[in-house]
């Protein structure tokens, strides 16, 4: 009777032994403390995001997908974008880019690949990288930049401008087309 005891006594050990290993291998995904800083807390598809400045909106951003990271600088990492940008409520150009990054702090926007801007008046601006300064209200770059205007093309390197292309300033290696490409941009001047 002692061996069937001894016998049972090691089967349940067994048995408990393998129900424990089971339970640990089903841990689902990581704790919340092996949680990589880089991971996103959030992620969306179809955003629509839309910022205010005294009562008065200054640009609405579309993405297919956005991630919202809340660790270090908090911010949206966006995919497939589209900016609408207002000036006193109107709207003067819409931005569309592979990549965007919106600084919660300071609602500055970085827009990266394919990056165009299109105004309402039909100038295009075309870049690789944008920043929008949101304290400004200006977009500006220190990349290649090429603005077509009907027939004008100016192209430079560095750019300030506010989001309608009215005031544009091209910061340096400004060439452009001949005819009415001095309207075009008032500002092209390098400075130096």
């Amino acid at each position: 009777m002692k061996k069937d005891i001894r016998i049972a006594l090691a089967a349940s050990a067994a048995l408990f032994g393998l129900l424990l290993a089971g339970c640990r291998e089903r841990q689902e995904g990581p704790t919340a403390s092996e949680v990589p800083e880089s991971a996103p807390s959030e992620g969306m598809q179809g955003v629509s995001l839309q910022n205010f400045h005294i009562a008065s909106t200054r640009w609405v951003m579309h993405a297919d997908t956005a991630s919202v990271y809340r660790e270090g600088r908090k911010r949206v990492e966006a995919e497939w974008v589209s900016i609408d940008f207002f000036q006193e409520e109107e709207h003067v150009s819409t931005l569309t880019s592979d990549r965007a990054t919106l600084v919660q702090a300071t609602d500055d926007l970085e827009a990266h690949g394919n990056v165009k801007v299109v105004t309402d008046d039909g100038a295009v601006l075309e870049t690789s990288v944008l920043y929008w300064d949101h304290a400004r209200a200006r977009i500006h770059t220190d990349q290649y930049v090429e603005i077509t205007r009907g027939a004008n093309v100016l192209t430079g390197v560095g750019l300030e401008s506010d989001p309608g292309l009215e005031r544009v300033d091209i910061k340096e290696s400004v060439q452009g087309t001949a005819g009415d490409a001095g309207s075009l941009v008032e500002d092209a001047e390098p400075e130096g």
